[in-house]
């Protein structure tokens, strides 16, 4: 936009003196065109300007306002720019600064990120089984079934480690007493093979005994009736194979109860007397006469004790 000055118009007086003014410089107009044209002295044309200008000085004088009012025209012009281009300059810092204060904010809410850690507590549950230490026996110490252990291999082998002797009197189920260990029965299966049932080494006389049982069917044999036992709360009692045999006369002042009164007294064992027999069993003599012997699988009248093996 361009600013135009626009001068104000002079004060005159009333409208009164403007008219009286008027009048009289027409008159002295006229005048002094008649006396122009009249005179041909030198006097008048120089006089007759002389009143023009005289009469001009009754005009009013120009008024000093209209450069004052310019100027402030002008000045307030200028100010009211100014202003608004403050205003506006100020509007544009605070929108910047707005901007700026919201990308601050903007960066300072990205950059403080909280990083939350979630920290899983896993219980491990752990049972702790604690197996009781096993029991260490002696020989001649009284075994789990109330019996006398007469033997010990050292250390646990394929069949245990200890040989337990049922009690005296264990015949009827419980120690004491006044039964015996002699039978009424025999051996059984006289003629008969009975394979399986030929070990004679310690810890093979729970597998004799039980293919004698499997084999022989004859109610009240020997093999039979060991295992059938029931003694001290435990029923795996079955007939010693012939070298346990021995060893529970080695340790019959431990085992306690056995017969040996008597040049032959014949204690049976769960051992045939060879492979493939079928008349003869080993036994083990305990009288005054002592040792591994053999006797016919249908003798009756003989003794046994029965044992078990942990």
């Amino acid at each position: 936009m361009f600013a135009v000055d626009v001068c104000a118009l002079p004060k005159t007086g009333t409208s009164i003196e403007l008219v009286f003014v008027s009048i009289i410089l027409l008159a002295a107009g006229l005048f002094a065109v008649h006396w122009v044209r009249q005179s041909t002295t030198r006097l008048s044309v120089v006089l007759a300007p002389l009143v023009l200008l005289g009469g001009l000085g009754f005009a009013p004088s120009v008024n000093t306002e209209c450069e004052s009012t310019t100027t402030k025209a002008v000045t307030a012009t200028t100010t009211t720019s100014t202003t608004v281009a403050v205003a506006t300059t100020t509007t544009t810092i605070a929108a910047l600064a707005a901007t700026t204060s919201s990308t601050t904010s903007s960066t300072t809410s990205t950059s403080s990120t909280t990083s939350s850690t979630t920290s899983t507590s896993s219980t491990t549950s752990s049972t702790t089984s604690t197996t009781a230490a096993p029991i260490v026996y002696t020989v001649g110490q009284t075994g789990p079934g109330g019996g006398k252990i007469f033997y010990d291999a050292g250390s646990t082998q394929s069949w245990g480690r200890y040989l337990e002797a049922a009690c005296a009197g264990w015949s009827d189920g419980t120690c004491g007493g006044s039964d015996t260990d002699r039978i009424a029965g025999s051996w059984g299966c006289y003629g008969t093979n009975l394979p399986g049932a030929e070990g004679t080494a310690i810890g093979t006389g729970e597998q004799n005994t039980a293919d004698i049982v499997a084999g022989c069917a004859t109610a009240g044999i020997a093999a039979r009736l060991a295992d059938d036992l029931v003694l001290g709360g435990q029923n795996d009692w079955f007939l010693p194979s012939v070298d346990e045999l021995a060893e529970v006369y080695n340790q019959r002042t431990n085992v306690g109860g056995l017969t040996l009164s008597g040049m032959i007294v014949e204690y049976l064992s769960s051992s045939e007397y060879s492979g493939a027999q079928t008349t003869n069993v080993a036994d083990y003599l305990m009288g005054s006469m002592n040792g591994a012997n053999n006797a016919p699988k249908n003798a009756t009248n003989r003794y046994m004790r029965p044992i078990r093996a942990f």
